[in-house]
C-alpha cells in the first residue's frame, strides 16, 4: 500500500519482508506478467514499481532470502527489474529505508546476508533502543494504539505499572498486539492486568 506522507516526494510503501515468503514473494516486490502462474489473470505492479519516485521502507530485510536480496540489489544498483514471467525490463527510482531487528554484519559473516547489499543500505544507521529500554515511551505508545484500536478504552494505574515491569521482549509489536486483545475482551471502558495476555501475566508472576 502506496502511503503519500506530507512534505516527502512520491508515495512511502511500507514493506514487510517478514511476510513476503513463498513462491509469491518476488510477484509482490517486482510484479508479474499476465499468466506468470496460475492464478495470474492479468499483470500486476509489484511494490518497487509503486514506490518508484519516492521511498521504500523494507521492514525486516533481514528475513529476505540471498535469491531476493540479488534481486533487490540490482534494483537499487541498477534502477531496473523484470516482473515474474516477463522478458521485459522495468525501471524505478526510489529511496530506500530499511529495518532489521538482527545483527546484519554478524548476518553477513555467516553467510545469511550478502555483503554487497549490505553495504549499499549501511550508509546512515540509526539504532533504536528496544522498549525495555525506553520505558519512558510506553504510555504514549499506549494510548496511540489505544486511539486506534479501542473505543474510549482507558488503561488503570495498575494496569499500566504492570505494563512498566514487563521487558517486552517483541518490542512495539509485542505492545500493539497486546493493546489489540485487551480492547477485543473488555468493552471496556476501564483495562485491568485481568485483561493483559496471559504470556505476559505469567511472564509478571
Amino acid at each position: 500500500r502506496a502511503i503519500h506522507a506530507a512534505g516527502a516526494p512520491g508515495p512511502f510503501v511500507p514493506i514487510d519482508c517478514s511476510a513476503l515468503v513463498g513462491p509469491l514473494m518476488e510477484s509482490e516486490l517486482f510484479g508479474h506478467a499476465r499468466g506468470a502462474f496460475t492464478g495470474a489473470a492479468g499483470p500486476k505492479a509489484g511494490l518497487v514499481e509503486v514506490a518508484n519516485g519516492g521511498t521504500a521502507f523494507f521492514d525486516e530485510i533481514g528475513e529476505l532470502g540471498l535469491d531476493v536480496q540479488a534481486k533487490l540489489l540490482r534494483v537499487i544498483q541498477e534502477k531496473e527489474f523484470r516482473p515474474v514471467g516477463s522478458v521485459e525490463r522495468r525501471r524505478a527510482d526510489f529511496r530506500v529505508i530499511a529495518a532489521t531487528n538482527r545483527d546484519l554484519a554478524l548476518e553477513v559473516e555467516r553467510g545469511r546476508f550478502r555483503k554487497d547489499l549490505y553495504y549499499r543500505l549501511n550508509v546512515v544507521t540509526v539504532r533504536l533502543p528496544p522498549l525495555r529500554e525506553r520505558k519512558d515511551d510506553l504510555p504514549a505508545l499506549v494510548n496511540h494504539f489505544l486511539g486506534r484500536y479501542g473505543c474510549r478504552h482507558v488503561i488503570t494505574h495498575e494496569c499500566m505499572d504492570a505494563m512498566l515491569s514487563y521487558d517486552w521482549p517483541g518490542n512495539v509489536r509485542e505492545l500493539e498486539n497486546c493493546i489489540q486483545r485487551m480492547v477485543a475482551i473488555n468493552s471496556g471502558p476501564l483495562l485491568h492486568t485481568g485483561d493483559l495476555p496471559s504470556a505476559l501475566q505469567n511472564a509478571l508472576a
